[in-house]
């Protein structure tokens, strides 16, 4: 291939064809490397098409079959990193998306065929002990995407397939972005209709998705209306779905999910910001006689008393030490903060290599949370090359958290988790050289990725 001898770099030099660099990563990272091979654009475009193609078969054996995002940020543990986690779009569902969305202009009829291909949705309700809710957004813009070079009728299925509160929003998006006319039209709404009033409790999904799925279906009654459909259809099913969401089982910490910056009022029955929003908008914005409005007292949920599991994410003596010995090098013996003067000190520089041997020394795996332990012992390492002056100690700091992340034990149990801090490193371009001459392949082939084609700012401003 020729695109091979424009990209295969040192590490990877003797491989036969980009199908066997592929092979010799986990899927996610194969299915993610092939996706940014195919969009240089020194890549031919049969190539282009093949790669994608290959990426959409390799992307199956993805760990994470869904973005699930947690719907607490501020939950504590790891919620917030894996927040981050999952916007690097390393789930199985979106890499695949990720390669018919690129497909499509190539290939279009190719394109539609691999998203028919793709398994229903099907997505499990969290519960409320469980911090998370899905984020499915790409899968309905794709599917508008293929939808406009597709037969009439296409799009029924999908808007007759939603189950989840998550797909609410997202599904009225692609009625209103798909060019649908006439009777094509017509019976896509009614098949989301039928499918919004028949969506089961999850609590966690609603309450993350309320007030933009408000917006959502405020476009799709104007469209109606353009369309000469009745807004009724779709305006009674919003308002059952409503109800049967604000009234039913709800988690005791929605205030904290995404989205609720604000306090709830008196004015309704919800506790949460999101929910109350959701209310006041179809009184105010999208009901319309003779379309009831929705009452007070049918916003009180049946319960709410459940909070999410949070596990600390310092929970053990080899992270309280660390922490410690951080702290130490934080602030003097009377309490006062270092400065940049006293921090390029010799003698506080002698305190590194102390702190540097307990963090190699902690044992992240044997924590309650793993995931949580590893993301404070990155947030360590990171914090600690921040603070010191001398650009040497800053090296040795990243090579050390370089040479942790090497022998993680997430590398295999939770791959998207493990990459994160190492996406990081390379998109800030940090050690980038040494990074590409890894002895991990993961590692050496995005650090030449990012030396051949830099990502642009603002697709990694989600990771820092």
């Amino acid at each position: 291939m020729r695109v091979l001898s424009l990209l295969l770099l040192p590490a990877f030099c003797h491989a036969a064809s980009v199908s066997d660099l592929a092979r010799s990563l986990p899927a996610e990272f194969a299915a993610d490397s092939l996706i940014r091979i195919a969009a240089l654009e020194q890549t031919p475009k049969t190539e282009k098409i093949d790669l994608l193609r290959q990426a959409f078969e390799t992307a199956a054996g993805a760990q994470r079959p869904v973005k699930v995002r947690p719907a607490l940020i501020n939950g504590g543990g790891s919620a917030a990193f894996l927040n981050r986690a999952a916007l690097q779009d390393l789930d199985a569902l979106t890499l695949r998306l990720r390669a018919i969305d690129a497909l499509l202009p190539l290939e279009p009829s190719k394109a539609r065929e691999l998203f028919q291909q793709l398994p229903p949705l099907d997505l499990p309700a969290a519960t409320c002990a469980q911090n998370r809710a899905y984020d499915v957004t790409l899968y309905y813009r794709v599917l508008g995407s293929v939808a406009q070079q597709a037969p009439p009728g296409f799009v029924d299925r999908y808007m007759a397939a939603v189950t989840s509160p998550a797909e609410a929003g997202p599904a009225a998006r692609v009625l209103t972005q798909a060019a649908l006319s006439g009777a094509a039209f017509r019976t896509a709404v009614t098949a989301f209709a039928g499918a919004l009033r028949k969506i089961g409790p999850d609590d966690r999904s609603f309450t993350m998705s309320a007030a933009a799925t408000g917006r959502d279906i405020q476009a799709l009654l104007d469209l109606c209306r353009t369309h000469q459909v009745p807004t009724a259809l779709v305006l009674d099913a919003y308002r059952a779905y409503l109800v049967a969401h604000v009234a039913g089982e709800r988690c005791a910490d929605d205030a904290l999910t995404q989205g609720n910056s604000a306090s709830a009022t008196a004015e309704f029955g919800t506790a949460d910001a999101g929910s109350t929003e959701a209310v006041r908008f179809y009184n105010e914005k999208l009901r319309a006689v003779p379309a009831k409005a929705i009452e007070r007292y049918e916003t009180y949920p049946a319960k709410a008393e459940i909070f999410a599991a949070a596990t600390p994410s310092c929970d053990d003596a080899a992270c309280q030490a660390v922490r410690d010995g951080y702290r130490g090098l934080l602030f003097n013996p009377v309490g006062l903060a270092y400065g940049t003067a006293d921090r390029a000190k010799q003698e506080w520089r002698d305190q590194l290599p102390a702190l540097l041997d307990q963090l190699s020394q902690w044992k992240d795996s044997e924590s309650a949370d793993p995931v949580a332990a590893y993301a404070a012992k990155c947030g360590f390492y990171t914090e600690l090359a921040g603070m010191v002056v001398v650009p040497e100690d800053r090296d040795a700091i990243y090579r050390a958290m370089v040479d942790f992340l090497k022998r993680s034990n997430l590398r295999a149990s939770h791959r998207v988790e493990w990459f994160l801090p190492v996406n990081v490193l390379i998109a800030r371009r940090i050690l980038l050289d040494e990074l590409a001459a890894s002895s991990d392949p993961v590692i050496a082939l995005y650090a030449q990725l990012e030396k051949l084609a830099p990502r642009p700012s603002e697709s990694i401003m989600s990771l820092l």
